[in-house]
């Protein structure tokens, strides 16, 4: 991608002093925050930002030029219009970045002022350029508030989508590191966080630091905007569309009873400035967001089972690298995006619902082609109703929206012909026909006077060919003016066949007549036909690309001038048609968005069932059951996405579980033997059964799940200041404090921060109280063999390993779970086999070795025989010593009363002190 050629600075020296000169005077900026001058004809950044956009647009630094002021340069990149767009998308959607755009009266002054801005958490300003093609998944904005007694936190979240039109708010108490307000953030996923200035700064610290962490502005503004005061309720009842019944007092409404929720909604409805736009009247919901009906998900679960691809990606991503890209591989409308990604970060806690969206998922995996018809022929192309109902509801929707709707509205009755020939158990088809059916059917019934509107008023024809008209029937003056371009349409063919006498071409075949929005009529030639215009002074060469030679003559030029001319008195002739037409569709908006919904649902569950039937091994329905009874069972169970990457075999592992007598798996093994790949599959199968989608085993059955809490890997928290231990720590903390009888934890690999003594000691008493107090399903892997002791002492606790053989040195991965601890550690093989000096691994054998000899450390309570065995070989040598050293140095008979110990304590048949004595023996024959 390149600057175009005619985009040159028009500034003459002077000019460009005099603003570099202006810019380096303006008000300091945050690092997120990027400035564009609006040039008319072109944009341009500067300094830091021009470097920035280089990089994001044109993939280097070699477009920066600079203009100088007295001896020094200003960096500065220019865009066109369309580098523009794509930069505004880079900045907003894909990053987290705000957006300023400047402009001039003159712009060889430096009068420059905001003309628009824009954050991730409010778009409205360039919601037509950003949405026109596509809508991301992540919308809205939130904030925070948060008031202490300095004992316990109270938190307020308001949150407002303007998408929708919907506004929530929650108010709950919470822990020192915010894991409560974390969680209700993961679950509304805001573009942006709005934090009161007046907060902790260690707060802040805390939200930004997990606002990074997912992708996610903050923003921190001034403390008098969080602030539910009369102005703020007189605002709510000029936004807010109450329901029947409800009273027209806002400030009686129970959800604005919570006054940290209140004010940090108040907060929201100031930087939207929802009431500056008379649009935004009436049409507010409002609710109370309550995320206990949803399962707890905290950033650590999201990363940990790679449940959206990383931070800075746009898109769902592919299917092996995020279980969003996995069950959003085959979603096809905008709106069916953005639901995957709620009811991610939203999966369900209550059963019916669940059972619907599996009913639905079994009907359409049982039907093949059901499940293709709906993705490739009907819902692909469909536009995005609710971004379209928005716009016809502020009234700025066009004649191409108009059509863009009844092309969609069209492929409705494919669609109800497919759900309504899907096959199944009675249980099945009516679960297919009170979530989807019955509600499409209902919706295409009330658009039937909406498509005879559009067919009545629109030129289906043109507008099938990418000019929107009213149909020139409707109005005598655009009769007239149709006419009129019939005739110039006409003289255009006459002069495609005299072009084509002239050129000795034959019309149509060879020589074609053909149109563009941007050109208008033209004549169009292979680019094999190139030598037949050379030398022409009768033609003119457009421009030439793969398409062919495009060109025009005088008399075509002069008729596509008039039929240009022709075509903008249509336009204005039919603007007040159209402005009729729109106050008449927007009636419909409701309809439509609700359409939108529907389709979304059918999208999302037929994706399901693409998924399911699309993996190389099939897919199960789960068996569901009521939270707290108990059941985790997965039978060949399977990693979603590790089994769809290229050249892994996967292995399939069970993974079994029963509340009284299978609670706390203690899991070991070698390092790279699959033990997180295992542990994270259970919890990634866990989430896709409560989202309704089928999961990757060959039988499953469990209870609802209220939270999926995991510890997996360690690193430094730079933002906040602690360790990896500490990090650690914290998260682990936070699962106790979370998890519930009805959870299911993950931890891995806790306690290697610390000594071997504290991390086996909290490993221990960690695992002990989730087996004990906790009474959740569990994995635990850990390299602490020493803990597989555990299950001796604490009922509902098992061991299970991951299977590996050595051969003659060589260490071989089975990738296979097993009953039982694992007998042996191999640090030592798989040192071996990332090619360690030979020397280096002797050494750490030897080392090994006494180590093992002199571990005193594990507790009695649970040695096993090897152990005891230890121990009373270490009590039998404490005694010789001690034997020893009571000896009388001066007598005569020292030397056999040494030879008499010495026999005593070699003639033991103590296991331990016969491998001492041989590990001493060559020193002792010295």
């Amino acid at each position: 991608m390149s600057v175009q050629a005619n985009q040159v600075l028009s500034m003459d020296a002077s000019q460009q002093a005099a603003f570099a000169r202006f810019f380096l005077s303006m008000p300091e900026k945050s690092a997120c925050t990027v400035r564009i001058f609006n040039r008319n004809e072109y944009y341009t950044l500067h300094g830091s930002d021009a470097i920035l956009a280089s990089k994001e647009i044109f993939k280097s630094t070699s477009s920066v030029k600079h203009m100088n002021y007295g001896q020094n340069q200003l960096e500065y990149v220019i865009l066109n219009h369309h580098h523009f767009e794509a930069l505004l998308r880079t900045l907003l959607l894909n990053k987290t970045y705000r957006v300023e755009v400047y402009s001039s009266p003159n712009n060889s002054s430096n009068n420059w002022t905001i003309e628009f801005k824009a954050s991730p958490g409010n778009l409205s300003q360039f919601e037509d350029l950003l949405f026109s093609t596509k809508s991301e998944g992540q919308s809205g904005v939130a904030a925070i508030k948060i008031t202490s007694d300095g004992k316990s936190k109270l938190v307020g979240v308001g949150f407002v989508d303007t998408s929708d039109s919907k506004m929530k708010v929650a108010q709950f108490p919470d822990l020192d590191n915010l894991s409560n307000t974390e969680c209700v953030i993961q679950q509304l996923a805001p573009r942006e966080i709005l934090v009161s200035a007046g907060m902790d700064e260690q707060d802040i610290s805390t939200i930004k630091t997990f606002g990074e962490q997912c992708g996610i502005l903050v923003s921190t503004k001034p403390k008098n905007t969080f602030k539910a005061d009369d102005a703020f309720l007189q605002d709510m009842g000029r936004l807010l569309r109450l329901k029947p019944g409800q009273s027209d007092n806002v400030a009686a409404l129970p959800e604005l009873k919570h006054s940290a929720a209140s004010a940090a909604l108040a907060a929201c409805v100031h930087f939207l400035e929802l009431v500056s736009d008379n649009a935004h009247f009436r049409q507010f919901g409002l609710s109370e967001f309550n995320s206990q009906q949803f399962v707890r998900i905290d950033g650590q679960t999201v990363r940990a089972i790679n449940l959206k691809p990383g931070v800075g990606s746009s898109g769902l991503g592919k299917p092996h690298e995020s279980l969003v890209g996995l069950l959003g591989q085959a979603v096809c409308t905008p709106h069916g995006h953005r639901l995957l990604l709620k009811w991610l970060q939203q999966p369900l806690r209550n059963e019916a619902p669940l059972l619907e969206r599996l009913d639905c998922v079994e009907a359409l995996n049982s039907d093949l082609a059901a499940m293709e018809s709906l993705s490739k022929d009907f819902l692909k192309g469909v536009p995005d109703l609710q971004y379209l109902a928005k716009k016809i509801h502020r009234k700025k929707a066009t004649l191409q929206d108009l059509f863009r709707i009844y092309q969609g509205v069209k492929r409705l009755s494919g669609v109800v012909s497919v759900l309504e020939g899907l096959s199944g158990s009675e249980k099945v088809l009516s679960s297919v026909k009170a979530l989807l059916l019955e509600p499409l059917k209902e919706k295409n019934d009330d658009m039937a006077n909406y498509l005879e509107m559009v067919e009545q008023t629109l030129d289906i024809d043109q507008a099938a060919q990418g000019e929107y008209m009213i149909r020139p029937e409707f109005d005598d003056n655009l009769k007239e003016i149709q006419s009129k371009r019939s005739d110039l349409r006409e003289e255009m063919e006459s002069a495609l066949y005299e072009a084509s006498r002239e050129l000795d071409l034959e019309a149509n075949k060879t020589l074609k007549l053909d149109q563009t929005p941007q050109l208008g009529f033209f004549f169009r030639l292979t680019l094999n036909n190139e030598k037949i215009l050379r030398g022409s002074k009768k033609f003119t060469i457009l421009d030439t690309n793969k398409g062919g030679i495009r060109f025009v003559n005088q008399k075509l030029r002069s008729l596509n001038d008039d039929f240009q001319a022709a075509s903008e008195e249509y336009q204005q002739t039919q603007q007040e048609i159209v402005k009729g037409v729109v106050d008449v569709a927007v009636t419909y908006s409701d309809t439509i968005n609700n359409l939108g919904d529907i389709l979304a649902h059918i999208d999302v569950l037929n994706s399901f069932a693409i998924a399911a039937s699309n993996s190389a091994e099939p897919y199960c329905r789960p068996t569901l059951h009521p939270p707290g009874s108990g059941v985790l069972n997965f039978k060949q169970l399977r990693h979603p996405c590790l089994e769809r990457q290229n050249g892994v075999d996967y292995v399939a592992n069970d993974a079994v579980f029963d509340k009284e007598k299978e609670r706390v798996v203690v899991l070991t093994g070698p390092n790279m033997g699959g033990k997180s790949t295992y542990i994270r599959s259970v919890a990634a199968a866990v989430v896709m059964a409560q989202l309704g989608s089928f999961v990757p085993a060959a039988e499953a059955s469990l209870s609802l799940v209220d939270s999926v809490l995991v510890r997996i890997g360690a690193g430094d928290s730079q933002a906040l200041g602690v360790s990896t231990f500490m990090a650690e720590m914290l998260e682990t903390s936070t699962i106790l404090k979370a998890a519930t009888k009805q959870s299911l934890v993950i931890i891995d690999e806790l306690g290697r921060g610390t000594s071997t003594y504290d991390g086996f000691g909290l490993a221990w008493a960690i695992s002990e109280h989730v087996a004990k107090e906790i009474g959740c399903f569990c994995l635990f892997a850990t390299h602490f063999h020493e803990l597989t002791a555990l299950a001796n002492q604490v009922p509902g606790v098992v061991n299970r390993h991951v299977v590996a053989k050595t051969s003659e040195g060589v260490l071989t991965l089975m990738y296979r779970i097993k009953e039982g601890p694992c007998d042996q550690s191999f640090g030592l093989h798989v040192a071996e086999m990332t090619e360690f000096p030979k020397n280096v691994l002797e050494r750490a054998a030897d080392k090994q070795k006494q180590l093992e000899l002199l571990h005193k450390w594990v507790p009695s309570e649970f040695l096993s025989t090897e152990d005891e065995d230890r121990r009373n070989g270490e009590k039998l040598v404490e005694d010789f010593l001690e034997q020893v050293k009571s000896l009388d140095v001066e007598g005569a008979d020292l030397s056999d009363k040494l030879e008499d110990l010495q026999k005593s304590i070699s003639s033991s048949d103590n296991k331990f002190l016969k491998e001492l004595m041989q590990s001493f023996a060559p020193i002792l024959s010295k």
